[in-house]
């Protein structure tokens, strides 16, 4: 049997905020069409101001949402509106950012990829500029040097960790154990004369659960602080956390069930490190995207087809895992939005020609063709990795929260002409 209760319980209470009841489902899919994305204003405010409050104490500290999770417009513009800065990852990102309205202090940019040109618009905004490997510093020193000028720079830092069924994130960025974080400092120092080192990047992955990894981190990152700022007076202004918080909802498959930290338990595990090591209070970064926006979206889908396979119940709906890209590695609940007090294990299978295109399983009522299932905390991710892969991507729709009407439109769905808009006949 799938479980559980708990997450039916959660559900029951949240869904409230997505559709108020069970009526709007169909007819937004009548005015829409299926499948279709909601996003839930007052989900993604709540989240925003969660994160916020665990962070009141600290007082220096940013909050940036990453733009990759989920960078629909309509998205962005509520977390600018709240309040967070713009963390991006390529020249697409930022130029999204600038055309939301993010001034370049507002701005942060990460990535292992930034064109020359992106670069120096970057040093002309004056925006948080986090380097990722030695050929992109060896470029930005050429490119300050050729404007005569400096440019204060973060470095991307990694390090080993132990989390079950995952390996360490040390693909980006200089290792802080092997002494390669050090190296590129005292190269830093001796070479790139017109670049100054004030801030630190990490990320150490996503949907950590373990606030324990956190704590040993910012340990080492600590540490690493304290030794650069002896050997080659180098005093960091910033700590760029980066984000992976766990969140309810996006639970990794084959994993076994964790209970979630709260906020508070992963700020409070970096906080407390900073306080005991350091004799200054560094501007702390947090750069959550998952943590903020998963839990905000709901994908709804019509059953098309229903079979057993093998005495199982299974059910084929019109979305697919090109459109739900998290499918296959995210155990994502799915609930039908009827009544029934009977429920059994379903497979839920999309609708593309492939044997691989399962969304997910879950304890279902007995379907019938034309039924609305409801796949939950699908915000991260998906929408901006979805692809038009046999179908077009549906419509996404913004519950407001207290403006009229109640259901805008922010993206629209496309039609058959979007799919070749671009190619030659």
């Amino acid at each position: 049997m799938f479980e559980d209760n708990s997450f039916l319980q959660r559900s029951k209470k949240e869904i409230g905020d997505q559709f108020s009841s069970d009526f709007f489902a169909p007819n937004l899919i009548r005015q829409y069409g299926s499948p279709l994305f909601i996003i839930s204003e007052k989900i993604l405010k709540q989240k925003y101001f969660e994160l916020e409050s665990a962070l009141k104490d600290y007082r220096h500290f940013k909050i940036a949402y990453s733009f990759k999770t989920n960078y629909i417009p309509g998205i962005c513009k509520i977390f600018k509106e709240s309040g967070a800065a713009a963390e991006v990852v390529s020249g697409f990102e930022y130029w999204l950012a600038k055309k939301l309205g993010y001034a370049g202090r507002d701005i942060i940019f990460n990535g292992p990829y930034k064109k020359d040109s992106e670069l120096l618009d970057a040093i002309c905004d004056g925006c948080i500029l986090n380097a990722d490997n030695y050929f992109e510093l060896a470029r930005l020193e050429k490119i300050v040097e050729s404007k005569r000028l400096t440019q204060r720079i973060g470095l991307r830092v990694n390090m080993h960790y132990s989390r079950p069924g995952s390996s360490p994130w040390n693909r980006f960025g200089f290792n802080i154990e092997n002494g390669e974080a050090v190296a590129i400092c005292s190269k830093i120092k001796s070479e790139f004369k017109n670049l100054n080192v004030v801030g630190l990047h990490m990320h150490l992955g996503t949907n950590i659960s373990d606030v324990r990894i956190y704590k040993a981190a910012m340990l080492k990152v600590l540490n690493f602080m304290i030794e650069i700022r002896k050997k080659f007076e180098i005093k960091i202004d910033y700590i760029d956390v980066g984000g992976g918080f766990a969140i309810y909802g996006n639970r990794l498959k084959n994993v076994a069930e964790e209970s979630v930290p709260s906020a508070t338990d992963y700020t409070g595990a970096i906080i407390q490190q900073i306080i005991k090591k350091l004799d200054y209070k560094p501007l702390l970064i947090f750069e959550p995207g998952r943590f903020l926006v998963a839990n905000a979206a709901t994908l709804l889908t019509r059953v098309i087809s229903t079979k057993k396979i093998d005495n199982n119940p299974t059910t084929t709906v019109d979305s697919s895992i090109s459109i739900l890209r998290e499918a296959p590695f995210i155990d994502f609940k799915i609930l039908a939005i009827k009544q029934s007090d009977v429920l059994v294990p379903t497979i839920i299978f999309g609708s593309s020609c492939t044997q691989s295109d399962i969304l997910g399983k879950g304890n279902l009522p007995s379907l019938e063709i034309g039924d609305i299932l409801a796949i939950y905390d699908v915000g991260a991710y998906s929408l901006p990795r979805s692809s038009q892969w046999i179908y077009p991507r549906p419509a996404v729709i913004l519950k407001n929260d207290s403006r009229v009407p109640e259901f805008t439109a922010i993206r629209r769905g496309e039609g058959y002409e979007d799919l070749v808009c671009l190619d030659l006949f």
